[in-house]
């Protein structure tokens, strides 16, 4: 990237921030009108709950939105997740259950229709939850101008955070790596390869909803994406799923050395990937070397955050195992791990995972031996 166009995705990026500081203030000068206005002690209270209110129903209709607008566009419902609470589509019947991913509210996931020479239907549907929510904010602003009391603050913070949603989720930019739906589009529209990328992605979460494992999966989706696509979001994050199946597969020298080399390279993975990454080729250390380098502080952090993650529960129960040789830590890691099953929704994936564990306690048994 140019240093000119970094130079404008910053500027872009803190007019972003200015904008919604001055929402805040916005928001912050209209509630002391109101409270004037209002003469009940609970005034302030009911102020906050309409604000938390349509701030949770602002981010159900814009996964709604995401979900109406793909149907649109020949996508079909895989999933629709708002905090941890998912309903989940497999063999064709709907299971409500709970899963949660560090660093997003929520999320609406569909199987895509077929690439046709190369093209693929991507704004209606990336767009979907900030048109969904303008639509819906112009709407209650219309009817706010009617209204008075605690429907009107209601109205009002719906009006408010649909145009915060407009700055977060359809002004393109990149925060923490983590392309918003607006950067979405413009990765996608002109880019091949982003579009395939996108593609594959959402084909390889409709296979693993289906209880599908990554090494049952084409071998042509788990391709290494070239040096010069490691720099777009899309494309590079199938470096992460190539990783992915040579570790279902147990190739975990190859997977090492391809995690390492993801790694070191300057991408624009996702904090999350990289994260997610650094975790496996911890585990392939322990494994392989049964290395015992201390775990950075930020990791152990992010760590604790997944902690219903079964790759994240297996590396650290392998970390206490191998490198800690701590029997009480592992044992309570294990009883964690034990728990999800039952509630994970991803059978193949928590099959590998527990097969996984196994190895661990099979390597720990031989060191015992020797």
């Amino acid at each position: 990237m140019s240093r000119v166009k970094k130079k404008e995705k910053g500027l872009l990026f803190w007019l972003v921030i200015l904008l919604s500081v001055g929402i805040g203030f916005l928001v912050g000068f209209t509630m002391v009108e109101y409270l004037e206005q209002e003469t009940a002690p609970y005034a302030i209270v009911g102020f906050l709950l309409a604000a938390l209110a349509a701030f949770y129903l602002q981010l159900i209709l814009h996964e709604a939105g995401h979900l109406v607008f793909g149907l649109l566009s020949g996508y079909r419902f895989q999933s629709f997740r708002i905090g941890s609470l998912m309903l989940l589509k497999r063999r064709g019947k709907l299971h409500l259950t709970f899963y949660s991913l560090a660093g997003t509210a929520g999320q609406c996931l569909m199987s895509p229709p077929e690439m046709k020479e190369g093209k693929l239907p991507v704004v209606l549907y990336n767009l979907g939850g900030v048109l969904m929510n303008l639509l819906v904010g112009a709407v209650c602003l219309i009817l706010w101008f009617f209204s008075s009391g605690p429907l009107a603050a209601f109205l009002y913070m719906m009006a408010v955070f649909s145009l915060l949603m407009l700055l977060t989720n359809g002004i393109p930019m990149r925060v923490d790596g983590v392309d918003n739906d607006g950067q979405n589009v413009v990765s996608l529209r002109k880019n091949y390869p982003a579009r395939r990328a996108f593609w594959i992605q959402l084909k390889i979460s409709e296979m693993q909803a289906e209880g599908v494992a990554p090494r049952q999966m084409p071998a042509e989706w788990f391709e290494f994406p070239q040096d010069g696509e490691l720099q777009n979001g899309l494309t590079a994050t199938l470096g992460v799923f190539a990783c992915n199946r040579l570790l279902d597969e147990e190739r975990l020298k190859e997977a090492e050395e391809q995690m390492r080399r993801l790694l070191q390279k300057r991408t624009a993975l996702a904090g999350v990937y990289r994260n997610l990454l650094t975790c496996d080729l911890i585990f392939c250390q322990l494994m392989l070397h049964g290395d015992t380098t201390p775990l950075d502080r930020k990791l152990q952090q992010f760590m604790r955050a997944m902690q219903k993650n079964p790759g994240v529960l297996r590396t650290r129960y392998a970390y206490a195992m191998i490198a800690e040789k701590d029997g009480e830590k592992a044992a309570k890691l294990k009883a964690q791990f034990d728990r999800l099953a039952g509630r994970y929704p991803y059978t193949a994936e928590l099959k590998g995972e527990a097969r996984f564990m196994k190895m661990i306690e099979e390597k720990c048994n031989v060191l015992e031996t020797k």
